[in-house]
């Protein structure tokens, strides 16, 4: 199969995109490892400081660095050509999302003791999730138009 293969003659994309059975149970697992291991880092990093006064903006800056290597990973450990980076990511971070909604409304001492401490680390883990979805379609869009750009 192809990096990005050409749309059919009824000028729908093909479906190089859509990922195996396998595929989405390893997105899936690892979206929710990584959200786990997001959470710990709040659960331990929060009481160091990590996420407040300016220290908050450091770690956010940092943060936004974590869509690349995620993805790169994701690739790896997931079997994913680069034209169903998207789909992976988009699994594995739904399956991290909803992992972060029910620990937010149900296990909220997973992050910390109490709202004030939770906040941040919530922030910061949305922000990284959305920088990895950022990372994805970067990766999948600069596959696709190397691609065109060979044709």
């Amino acid at each position: 199969m192809t990096v990005v293969q050409k749309a059919s003659a009824t000028g729908r994309p093909s479906e190089a995109h859509v990922l195996t059975p396998s595929q989405v149970a390893k997105t899936a697992a690892l979206g929710v490892i990584l959200w786990f291991c997001a959470a710990m880092a709040v659960r331990f990093g929060t009481p160091t400081g990590f996420l407040a006064g300016t220290a908050a903006v450091v770690t956010f800056v940092l943060s936004a660095f974590v869509g690349v290597p995620t993805v790169w990973l994701m690739k790896r450990v997931c079997g994913l050509g680069s034209s169903q980076v998207i789909s992976g990511a988009t699994v594995g971070t739904a399956s991290a999302t909803l992992c972060d909604g029910v620990a937010l409304m149900w296990f909220r001492s997973l992050y910390g003791p109490s709202a004030e401490a939770v906040l941040p680390g919530a922030a910061c883990i949305l922000w990284g999730v959305g920088w990895i979805l950022a990372a994805a379609y970067w990766d999948g869009h600069r596959a696709a138009s190397g691609a065109r750009a060979a044709e």
